[in-house]
């Protein structure tokens, strides 16, 4: 019996294989995209709000995405654990050199005003937030802070000597102000030509030179001027919690310990 006498017969496409994932079926996507005119994480984002409402739509079918997305999430989450270590890191040195646990979170301040910097650099850039960037910004956590420990430590020597906090605060502005910016110069001047392409440069790279020129930049201007003042604030509010500023405390006991020595 030939098979056109008991069925309709009807050319068509259909599914080549049947794919699990999870234990369910799926149906995978692949696609490449041209970077010269859209990057995977903006097309992510156009078929994330094309697809948004595809589990009313279609009830059972959800739709997820993998390859560089997927890899990108991860590198995000390893970042951050890279970032909240680096913090801890740079705390705890900071902690060990001060001898105080509140002098290193003054220093570290310049961390958030590195991160303005850098989010006006990719605003004014156009540039999407991604994985070099990161890289940029956990280097440049440890950049920031030279500049901070650098007034701070002076501040600290100048009222050991006996000098008034007010006084202190506005010589280490004067003296240090030109060690400062030298080196926040330098460095910027030295990633410019990899940020801005310059004679020739990397696309990959150019968002970390970016990250650590503009955000080395905006953390050492808001230094000068910010955190003088957040330092005579801490220092208030531990005069009224304990009775006693820090460095005057340590400068107290230096005394002593020469007192008893000249007794001995």
């Amino acid at each position: 019996i030939h098979l056109n006498k008991i069925a309709k017969l009807q050319d068509g496409i259909s599914v080549a294989r049947i794919q699990h994932l999870d234990g369910k079926r799926v149906i995978s996507i692949r696609a490449n995209v041209d970077n010269k005119k859209i990057n995977s994480n903006q097309a992510n984002k156009l078929l994330g709000r094309k697809f948004k409402n595809i589990a009313t739509e279609y009830p059972g079918y959800s739709i997820k995405f993998a390859g560089e997305q997927r890899e990108r999430r991860r590198s995000m989450e390893d970042f951050a654990n890279a970032f909240i270590l680096s913090l801890l890191l740079i705390f705890l040195i900071l902690a060990a050199n001060f001898n105080s646990l509140v002098q290193p979170l003054i220093v570290m301040t310049a961390i958030p005003f590195g991160f303005i910097g850098v989010i006006w650099a990719f605003f004014l850039h156009q540039l999407p937030i991604g994985f070099f960037m990161f890289m940029g910004a956990i280097g440049l956590t440890g950049i920031v802070v030279n500049d901070s420990i650098v007034l701070v430590e002076f501040v600290n020597n100048l009222r050991r000597k006996g000098v008034d906090r007010r006084h202190s605060l506005v010589e280490a502005g004067q003296l240090r102000l030109r060690p400062v910016i030298l080196t926040t110069i330098t460095t910027a001047l030295g990633l410019a030509p990899t940020a801005y392409g310059i004679w020739g440069g990397d696309p990959f790279l150019k968002p970390m030179a970016l990250t650590i020129v503009w955000g080395i930049i905006c953390a050492t201007a808001l230094t000068l001027i910010v955190l003088p003042c957040i330092y005579a604030i801490v220092d208030d509010l531990t005069v009224k919690i304990s009775g006693h500023a820090t460095v005057l405390k340590l400068r107290n006991n230096n005394k002593n310990n020469s007192k008893g020595a000249e007794n001995e």
